[in-house]
C-alpha cells in the first residue's frame, strides 16, 4: 500500500512540476486564427517588414503550443496588412539588425512583437483518498489557472529603428481563470498490494483549459491589433516617418 501511495504523490509531484501532462477528461482544439472585421483597403506600394514575434511563455505552457500561437499570430498580422492594400515582407529574425539594408531602406514601416505569456496555477484544494476499493486508489488537487503577461506590438520606422506607434495587451487585464482538476489514479487499489502491481495515470481538464487561454489571448490580442491595422491609420505614418528621415538625413 505504501508503494502505491508513493506512486500516486509522485505522479501529482511531477504534474506539479510540469514533467507529465495529465490525459483530458475533455480536447478543447487550440484556435490561433482570426478573421479580420476591416475591409479591404486600397492598394499600395508600401512595403511592411515583419520581424518574427519575440514572446516567452512559461512553464505551463507547452513549447508545441507558444510555438504554434507566434506562428499564427504572424502568418495573421501579414494577412491583415495585405487585407489593407500593403505589400509584406517575412522576416526570418526578431530584430532591425536581422533586415537587409535593402529592405530597410525600401521599407515603409517595421513590424515588431515582443512580449510574455505566463499561465499561472494556485492550488486551492489537495487530498488522497482512502482505500475503499479493491480495484483503485486515487488523489486529487483542485485551483485555479490564471493568466499574466504583456504582449506589444510596435511599429518602427526601418532606418532609425524608431518607434511610431505601438499597441499593448495587458494579459492581466483580460482576467482570465480557469478552474481545473487533476486525479492520480492508481488502477491497483487492494488486489495490486497483494499482487505487487502498481499503475498510476493522471488525468483532468488542467492542459484542456490552459488552451481555453491560450485562445482567448490570442483572439483579444488580435482584436487589438485589427483596430489598429486600418489603411488610414497606417497611411497617416507617413508625415511620422519622413520627418524621421529628414531629421536623421537617411
Amino acid at each position: 500500500m505504501k508503494i502505491k501511495s508513493l506512486a500516486i504523490v509522485v505522479g501529482l509531484l511531477m504534474f506539479l512540476a510540469g514533467c507529465i501532462a495529465p490525459v483530458q477528461d475533455h480536447i478543447t482544439p487550440l484556435n490561433f486564427t482570426y478573421q479580420t472585421k476591416n475591409q479591404q483597403g486600397p492598394k499600395s506600394d508600401k512595403v511592411i517588414l515583419l520581424l518574427d514575434p519575440s514572446i516567452n511563455f512559461n512553464s505551463e505552457v507547452k513549447e508545441t503550443y507558444g510555438d504554434q500561437f507566434k506562428q499564427n499570430l504572424k502568418q495573421d498580422i501579414e494577412k491583415m496588412f495585405i487585407g489593407q492594400g500593403y505589400k509584406v515582407i517575412s522576416i526570418d529574425g526578431f530584430e532591425g539588425d536581422d533586415i537587409p539594408f535593402g529592405n530597410r531602406k525600401d521599407g515603409y514601416l517595421v513590424v515588431r512583437v515582443v512580449g510574455n505569456v505566463n499561465i499561472e496555477k494556485k492550488i486551492t484544494k489537495a487530498r488522497q483518498k482512502t482505500q475503499s476499493n479493491i480495484f483503485a486508489d486515487n488523489s486529487s488537487i483542485e485551483g485555479t489557472l490564471y493568466a499574466l503577461g504583456k504582449i506589444k506590438i510596435s511599429f518602427l520606422e526601418p532606418l532609425s529603428s524608431e518607434t511610431i506607434d505601438t499597441v499593448n495587451v495587458d494579459i492581466a487585464q483580460m482576467k482570465l481563470q480557469e478552474p481545473f482538476k487533476v486525479e492520480a489514479k492508481s488502477s491497483a487499489g487492494i488486489l495490486g498490494d497483494l499482487m505487487g502491481g502498481v499503475e498510476t495515470s493522471i488525468e483532468g481538464n488542467y492542459d484542456n483549459n490552459i488552451r481555453i487561454m491560450l485562445n482567448t489571448i490570442f483572439r483579444k490580442t488580435m482584436d487589438k491589433l485589427d483596430n489598429k491595422i486600418v489603411y488610414q491609420s497606417i497611411n497617416q505614418y507617413q508625415k511620422d516617418i519622413q520627418d524621421i528621415k529628414t531629421r536623421k538625413r537617411f
